[in-house]
C-alpha cells in the first residue's frame, strides 16, 4: 500500500487526496495490530469468530475506500 502512496504522489498535483489514502492505509494495517484497544468499544470479544469476522470487514471497508481516494488522485 505505501508504495502505491508513493506512486500517486508523484503523479498527483494536490497533495491531499494521497494523504487521505495514506491514512486510510494505516489505519487497514494498524486495526488487527491492536486488538485489545478494539475490544473497549465492542460488546463481544475481538479474538472470537464474530469479532474476527468484524475486523475483517472493518478492514475491508478501509481498504476499498482507500483505493477509492487512489483512483481519485490519479484521475484528478
Amino acid at each position: 500500500g505505501l508504495s502505491v502512496i508513493f506512486f500517486v504522489l508523484n503523479i498527483s498535483d494536490s497533495l491531499i487526496l494521497p494523504i487521505i489514502a495514506l491514512l486510510l492505509i494505516l489505519i487497514t494495517g494498524l486495526i488487527p495490530l491492536f486488538p485489545d484497544y478494539i475490544n473497549k468499544y465492542l460488546s463481544y470479544d475481538i479474538r472470537s469468530e464474530k469479532g474476527q469476522s468484524f475486523l475483517e470487514k472493518i478492514t475491508w471497508i478501509f481498504f476499498a475506500i482507500s483505493w477509492v481516494f487512489i483512483a481519485l488522485s490519479i484521475l484528478v
